[in-house]
């Protein structure tokens, strides 16, 4: 109500993989949920993830403690290897280069990858198989009440906030 932040796109939790390594490893399919990639086949490299302790996988792994409740959650993550990085850009760039042939990011960041021209696929990340959920985050722009900034920045910010979000606001 106050026009001090806004909401602005969606971006999906993904599974990203490396297309050569899929079609050497011959999988029937690519993984379509976090339940999928306990499968055996990723244990010897791992699955990327970036640091859980930030970020949009913060915000995914909450959500999929909500939803399973701790027991099974504690039970599925254990059971994924994961390979801890320092982001989701750091995932897309470890799968990309064969380090791990799986990795969990944004769908941004594997957009990103594919223009770098490397060999990247992806698809919405689901809880379960048989489940079709899946988590976006929203994207969000703020404007910081800074009272000693002086009118021009003032100017500036709007112009800019007005610049990146569509026609309507």
């Amino acid at each position: 109500p106050t026009n001090h932040w806004y909401g602005l796109a969606l971006r999906p939790r993904i599974i990203v993989w490396n297309t050569a390594s899929l079609q050497r490893d011959k999988l029937p399919h690519p993984p379509r949920s976090l339940e999928d990639l306990k499968d055996p086949r990723f244990a010897a490299k791992g699955v990327g993830i970036a640091n859980p302790a930030f970020g949009t996988t913060r915000s995914h792994l909450a959500a999929s403690l909500a939803a399973l409740g701790r027991k099974e959650f504690s039970e599925l993550l254990s059971a994924i290897p994961f390979k801890i990085y320092d982001g989701n850009a750091a995932v897309v760039r470890a799968v990309a280069t064969g380090e791990v042939d799986i990795g969990l990011t944004d769908f941004d960041d594997l957009v990103a990858g594919q223009e770098q021209g490397w060999p990247l696929d992806g698809q919405p990340i689901r809880l379960r198989s048989e489940e079709s959920a899946i988590l976006c985050i929203p994207g969000t722009i703020a404007l910081i009440d800074r009272p000693a900034a002086d009118e021009q920045t003032r100017r500036n910010t709007r112009q800019f906030v007005d610049y990146i979000l569509p026609r309507g606001g």
